[in-house]
């Protein structure tokens, strides 16, 4: 088939008028048709595409992508569960010896706000608990209160926490119970007095009623 094709095209280069259509015969044009759409789809055309390269220039090398070095992340340190407030057992502790001194336990009281300056705790709540020891130990319904040692306690108070909202009350006390423990320094020795004087007349009226010897 290719060769008859190449035949049919060197054939019109010759004599083109040999396939002019008005002097062909309808016997002679469509077999020539065929040849020539033929010959069109075993050589197509080619068409050449412009290279960009040329007008473009030199090729660009593109630079690889920079890769940015990430820092190492820090390990997190294990979680710890946090340590117990001491807030927290100190206010029920001073609730608690609050409770005891109102029931009249003056004793267990005292021994718990002792904790509490021996313990952690804020020193609001050691202020607190220091005055009230003072308090105690010269409450007048105390069967065992002592005066000058509460005195002492007081005057600590004011040593350690001299801006507690407590301090004029116990410079106060420390006023009333000095003048309590000089009067009774003074009835006691009265009484001591007392006594020595009443032993002298005891013995004098001894002599007197005693018979004199002969």
């Amino acid at each position: 088939m290719q060769k008859a094709s190449k035949r049919a095209l060197t054939s019109f280069r010759r004599n083109p008028n040999l396939f002019n259509p008005s002097r062909l015969t309808k016997r002679w044009f469509i077999p020539l048709a065929i040849v020539s759409v033929l010959s069109a789809c075993i050589h197509p055309p080619s068409f050449s595409q412009p290279d960009s390269s040329r007008d473009s220039g030199p090729a660009s090398v593109s630079a690889p992508p920079s890769v940015s070095a990430q820092e190492p992340k820090p390990t997190p340190e294990p979680a710890f569960p946090p340590a117990p407030s001491p807030a927290q057992p100190v206010e029920g502790t001073l609730k608690l010896a609050e409770s005891l001194f109102e029931s009249g336990k003056y004793d267990e009281s005292e021994k718990l706000y002792r904790e509490v300056l021996e313990g952690p705790s804020s020193e609001t709540d050691a202020a607190e608990a220091q005055y009230r020891i003072a308090f105690i130990l010269s409450f007048y319904k105390n069967p065992r209160r002592d005066y000058a040692t509460s005195i002492k306690e007081y005057q600590r108070a004011i040593l350690k926490y001299p801006q507690s909202p407590h301090r004029r009350e116990a410079e106060n006390m420390i006023s009333l119970l000095s003048s309590i423990v000089s009067q009774e320094a003074e009835t006691k020795q009265m009484k001591e007095d007392l006594q020595k004087l009443q032993q002298l007349e005891i013995e004098a009226e001894e002599r007197r009623t005693r018979p004199l010897p002969d």
